[in-house]
């Protein structure tokens, strides 16, 4: 069971279980791209799919899935906690109704899904989740506080529970990608887009390396060297100053206090615009050669 399913990770993750043989029960609050992500994993693969189109941020959807898995005699022996909102911006502006959505999206939804499977797998002797973090849940970030703080959690309550489960033969993983070349998040600002053309990789990276990690039953899987060495960095690098290259990189909060000293010094440099053009055509064509 895969949640997100349509796009992104999830979509490639679908792709990834699938060509190893997995039948499928794929979620997303897209009908017509979760219709064509299934359609598409048919044509190439001999599995059963079955599609639910449902929003996890909904109040009804942890019920609705357990319902559905038991109506249709489903047996869940992998749970993928994928789906996840976005949201930037200074938290004393955000929305009350989009700060919800996401704490029930990332966070309350996948407690809830874990929690709906747990018993069977449990029961059976084997299972295995895997929860879809991210690099941003390694350190607080400014701009981005709620879906950093959501992705925290995420590695929080996954370690946690791994260590409950342990001899259950029921597995946690945690997969921690970097920048992902998905529609999910955004950078508004030049040193993130810039960061993003180098350094994003392409989903089905990270979707192979998430099964291969899941599979051998790690405990925290980090596709890409690069996302390794910004890891193990932010364990030794000072809070504070973590806090401010990560907002450098990110949409700055909505208030007169949003620039950085490393993003204004990047402005004040009368090349670095120029320079962030050629990186980023530099990096899109090299990704058109590979």
């Amino acid at each position: 069971m895969i949640t997100g399913a349509s796009s992104g990770i999830g979509r490639a993750l679908a792709v990834e279980f699938a060509a190893r043989g997995h039948n499928l029960l794929l979620i997303a609050r897209g009908t017509e791209r979760l219709a064509l992500t299934a359609a598409q994993i048919r044509t190439q693969h001999q599995v059963q799919i079955d599609c639910l189109v449902l929003d996890v941020a909904a109040h009804d959807a942890p019920k609705k899935v357990s319902d559905y898995i038991a109506t249709h005699s489903l047996e869940i022996t992998v749970l993928v906690n994928n789906a996840a909102s976005w949201m930037s911006g200074s938290l004393a502006t955000n929305s009350t109704e989009a700060t919800g959505a996401l704490m029930r999206a990332n966070m309350a939804a996948p407690l809830a899904l874990s929690r709906a499977v747990l018993p069977a797998m449990i029961a059976r002797g084997n299972g295995a989740i895997l929860n879809v973090g991210s690099l941003a849940g390694e350190l607080p970030s400014p701009g981005t506080a709620l879906y950093s703080a959501s992705k925290s959690f995420m590695r929080s309550i996954t370690l946690a529970l791994r260590h409950e489960l342990s001899g259950s033969g029921v597995t946690v993983s945690l997969l921690v990608p970097g920048a992902v070349r998905t529609g999910l998040t955004s950078d508004d600002t030049r040193l993130g887009q810039v960061a993003r053309a180098i350094f994003a990789l392409p989903p089905a990276s990270v979707a192979r390396i998430g099964y291969l990690g899941m599979a051998s039953k790690q405990r925290i899987i980090i596709p890409g060297l690069h996302v390794w060495i910004t890891f193990f960095a932010l364990k030794v690098l000072p809070p504070v100053g973590a806090m401010g290259l990560r907002a450098s990189t990110t949409s700055p909060p909505d208030n007169a206090h949003g620039t950085t000293p490393l993003s204004a010094l990047v402005r004040m440099m009368p090349w670095a615009d120029k320079a962030g053009d050629v990186l980023i055509d530099t990096a899109q064509r090299l990704r058109d050669m590979a």
